[in-house]
């Protein structure tokens, strides 16, 4: 099919409208993008109205609008969309952009999403690991699954000159699927060593927190960057060895030139090879943290090398180029 006269709805819970995915990127093309945002406000304890509402509405146009595709971000857009488009019979392909699962969905999700997913075109996930893992899980051919290493612009950060943590620290970010519980045991066996946090109130229920451990909750994502941009280096401590998360914190980290230890995962290692982008640990191992997190302190050389290269390798695999030419390829 050629990409000339081709209108396409996007279909994502990002909420700020100057948001345009990649439609800059593709200014030879006759491709009309309309963009539907799901509202906010509308989440429930059992049922997230807001994804519902909003899919509900990207059918709708394209269907006025006799749209060819609909791209969704997310795996739950990309199941409303699907039933919604059957519901109201609208022919259009589904493109099942940014397709993880930070927890996987029970058997009984499981089984509707797997009825669902039967009427998507394509799925595009950020690992090799996930698409054998998604294609078994929901029966879905691997030939319809695209893997894409995760795509975005360098990290904005917020006042990048002025440090919100001063000091010389260790960092962490994010939520899903970490494992501050083993990163905890690891910096209480190293009290000389401050550390820095920035994840979720529920990633420490029931921790204790160590006197060498600073935590910021919630913070917005360039205040986040920037606590991560002036740490000496960044772990990213995962709950197991087969998790498809950390992403975002992987490439925003090789952005902005941090060296990064990280637990030893499949759903990980099309970004990390160990002592090349990265150094790689035994998964719920304190003392194998230790190790790492202590020999990159004590080694410049070796924290400046796996910079460069997490440099190289991001930006030759990592820009928003790289989604917007495999979309036209899909086109």
């Amino acid at each position: 099919m050629s990409p000339r006269s081709i209108s396409v709805v996007c279909c994502s819970e990002i909420q700020d409208p100057k948001w345009r995915w990649i439609s800059a990127l593709l200014p030879e093309t006759d491709v009309n993008f309309n963009f539907v945002r799901c509202p906010a406000g509308l989440n429930f304890r059992v049922l997230n109205l807001a994804r519902m509402v909003g899919c509900w509405r990207a059918v709708k146009i394209a269907r006025i609008e006799n749209a060819s595709i609909i791209v969704t971000h997310g795996p739950t857009l990309a199941f409303w969309c699907s039933v919604f488009s059957r519901l109201l019979r609208v022919r259009v392909r589904l493109l099942a952009h940014s397709f993880n699962f930070a927890r996987l969905p029970g058997p009984i999700k499981r089984y509707w999403f797997s009825l669902a997913f039967g009427n998507v075109d394509t799925f595009v996930v950020f690992s090799e690991m996930e698409r054998v893992l998604y294609a078994k899980l929901f029966r879905i051919d691997p030939r319809r699954i695209d893997f894409v290493h995760w795509c975005v612009d360098a990290p904005a950060v917020l006042n990048p000159d002025k440090p919100i943590h001063p000091g010389n620290y260790v960092s962490a970010i994010g939520g899903n699927a970490r494992d501050y519980a083993t990163l905890f045991d690891a910096a209480h066996a190293m009290p000389n060593t401050t550390f820095v946090i920035v994840a979720r109130p529920e990633n420490l229920t029931g921790l204790t927190i160590p006197k060498n451990v600073s935590i910021f909750k919630n913070i917005p994502f360039e205040a986040a960057m920037n606590i991560l941009l002036h740490s000496t280096l960044t772990v990213l401590p995962l709950i197991g060895s087969e998790t498809p998360c950390g992403h975002v914190t992987i490439v925003a980290a090789m952005y902005l030139g941090k060296p990064i230890v990280v637990t030893d995962s499949t759903g990980i290692s099309d970004y990390i090879k160990n002592c090349e982008t990265g150094l790689t640990v035994e998964m719920a191992s304190p003392s194998a943290l230790v190790k790492s997190i202590s020999s990159l302190l004590n080694d410049s050389g070796l924290r400046l090398k796996l910079a460069e290269n997490s440099k190289h390798f991001v930006l030759r695999h990592c820009s928003p180029q790289t989604i917007a030419d495999h979309f036209k390829r899909w086109l």
